[in-house]
């Protein structure tokens, strides 16, 4: 008897079935994946309450020293696991800044640009095992959705612990579906010790899956032993963070601005945003492909239980979709429930929404595909195929929103590094110049863009630093910055940032939001004695704009129903 270990048959296609639909070549599907996640990591929005005052801070200090930080995270047990996923993002960060030295703002992106390459050797695993398991067609669509998704073009570039996990995710899938099983074990180890404890549902589907295969079962009973006590205390930690997460303001480019509260689950919302008509396919997916599944794979009469084949060996073909809608359930169960604002929650999930939408198109025309009614397949695929292309057109639309409405909030800090360069001497300014923000601090993009010291005309140099003015903002997570230079000064007041004694005599610049003054936060704007205008560039106020069109970019209608102000870089004028 042959000791070759026997592959499973497709999800619809029986052994002696053979799958001679078109696959593209890996160069071809690599080369889009690339392009799509270098342009993610040149272009996408950047999070600053989660990204980078969670991690690009903490990274920022490894490897110059300094940064900024909150109470909350430093006084968290959930902070240290954030550490070790800091520290092993510090290893090829430090090549890159001993690779382009005081050039920070290309440190940080070929730390973006890292993480998308991780994120692509994922999709593109994941691409091959569908396309080998369940069936090339559904790898095809499964590749368009991972693609084209806005919410995938943010995540597969953020640096942060939820992110990590849904790269994990990507490779767990592919090699669960291969029948990779140790690489599952190592995908599934560094989700969970350096993602989201939540992701342990992987394991108990790996640990039934390896039961019923009979393959190195104890190996991973073994690990899921080890596991438990670790994901345990994190889960405490996480599970205390969630009944506070309903106070915390929405992330960059969704709803609020952090000055008041949504009415609409800013989560929930902006899963319907980033995937649009996708989300709907993947709702149905699992039905759809178990449908599809009845009708290619089990006789008319073919007997049943629980509505599952009763052959051991067609139950196993399908259960690795059985499997995979367990994890969705549970994580949809977990956080569905609970009114978060947390948009990178749903991170992990982003494989998942991807493979089942996959499925339900794919499931679409071989359900309904007929071959004596040309007329009707005719039907049924365009109305497919106008569907996917919608998608296609709001997903661009979507993407191309949150860069217009919010991208000028990086790119004011570019402008900032050619202000500097055009100064023949400092002696006007302050030493160590000084940047202030106030109510624009909720959109700052990391100390990455802020230069360690500045150069004159003369070649004489100078520190730069950055220091927050008082605001208006109150909420929980945002009000205890503390700047970290080693130790954390704990003697500021608790109920608000650090300022600088409420004046604004040691500021050389201010970068401000244009927005009505307050008794707290002055329009610069209105004081042009003082302050003068170096750079404006156009933002969206998300509160007076319209639901839709601030989240779906439209050229005529986006002006007139949107409204805009502008994010200005001010120079203090010297008397």
């Amino acid at each position: 008897m042959s000791n070759v270990k026997k592959r499973p048959a497709k999800l619809y296609h029986p052994e002696n079935v053979p799958d001679d639909d078109w696959q593209p070549s890996a160069g071809v599907v690599i080369k889009l994946l690339l392009s799509v996640r270098i342009s993610a990591a040149l272009w996408s929005s950047i999070d600053t309450k989660t990204e980078v005052f969670g991690f690009y801070e903490g990274l920022h200090r490894l490897l110059y020293g300094d940064g900024f930080n909150t109470w909350e995270l430093l006084d968290n047990t959930n902070y240290y696991c954030r550490v070790f996923l800091i520290w092993i993002y510090s290893i090829p960060a430090s090549i890159f800044v001993n690779c382009f030295g005081d050039s920070k703002i290309v440190v940080f992106t070929c730390v973006r640009l890292m993480t998308g390459l991780l994120c692509l050797l994922g999709e593109y695993y994941a691409f091959y095992a569908i396309s080998k398991r369940i069936n090339v067609a559904t790898g095809r669509y499964f590749l368009l959705f991972t693609i084209l998704s806005p919410g995938m073009f943010h995540a597969s570039v953020t640096f942060s612990d939820l992110s990590f996990t849904m790269i994990c995710t990507f490779y767990f899938i592919a090699a669960f579906l291969d029948e990779q099983w140790v690489v599952c074990i190592i995908s599934l180890l560094l989700a969970v010790f350096f993602g989201t404890p939540f992701i342990f549902v992987l394991g108990v589907v790996l640990t039934h899956a390896t039961a019923l295969k009979k393959e190195i079962f104890k190996w991973t009973a073994v690990f899921m032993c080890l596991c438990v006590p670790f994901c345990f205390v994190r889960l405490r930690v996480v599970a205390s963070q969630l009944r506070t997460l309903p106070e915390y303001e929405a992330p960059l480019g969704h709803n609020n601005t952090g000055y008041e509260h949504a009415t609409i689950n800013p989560y929930k919302e902006n899963l319907f945003f980033n995937w649009n008509f996708a989300i709907f396919y993947a709702f149905v997916g699992f039905v759809l492909s178990y449908k599809t599944f009845t009708k290619f794979r089990l006789p008319s009469n073919y007997e049943k239980r629980l509505f599952l084949p009763k052959d051991r060996n067609l139950l196993i073909d399908y259960l690795p979709i059985l499997h995979c809608a367990f994890i969705v359930f549970m994580w949809s169960l977990v956080f569905g429930l609970p009114s978060t604002e947390e948009e990178h929650i749903a991170f992990p999930m982003y494989p998942f929404i991807s493979l089942f939408a996959a499925l339900a198109a794919d499931s679409m025309l071989r359900l309904f595909f007929d071959k004596t009614k040309k007329l009707e397949n005719n039907m049924y695929k365009n109305m497919l195929y106008s569907s996917i292309g919608l998608f296609a057109l709001f997903s661009v639309m979507r993407a191309f929103s949150v860069y217009h409405s919010y991208g000028s909030h990086v790119e004011i800090y570019k402008g900032l590094h050619q202000e500097l360069n055009a100064h023949e001497e400092f002696d006007r300014f302050n030493d160590p110049i000084t940047l202030c923000i106030g109510k624009e601090w909720q959109y700052f993009p990391s100390s990455f863009f802020l230069p360690e010291r500045v150069y004159d005309g003369k070649l004489n140099p100078r520190k730069f630093q950055m220091r927050f003015l008082q605001s208006s903002y109150n909420c929980s997570l945002q009000t205890k910055y503390a700047v970290v230079n080693n130790t954390t000064d704990t003697s500021i007041d608790e109920n608000r940032r650090p300022t600088i004694s409420n004046s604004l005599e040691f500021c050389d610049y201010v970068i401000d939001m244009d927005m009505p003054a307050t008794e707290k936060e002055p329009n610069f704007g209105n004081m042009p004695e003082k302050w003068k205008p170096i750079l404006s560039l156009t933002v969206i106020d998300a509160n007076q704009s319209d639901m839709f069109f601030k989240n779906f970019y439209l050229p005529v209608f986006a002006g007139t129903l949107n409204k805009y102000t502008t994010c200005t870089l001010y120079r203090k004028k010297i008397t």
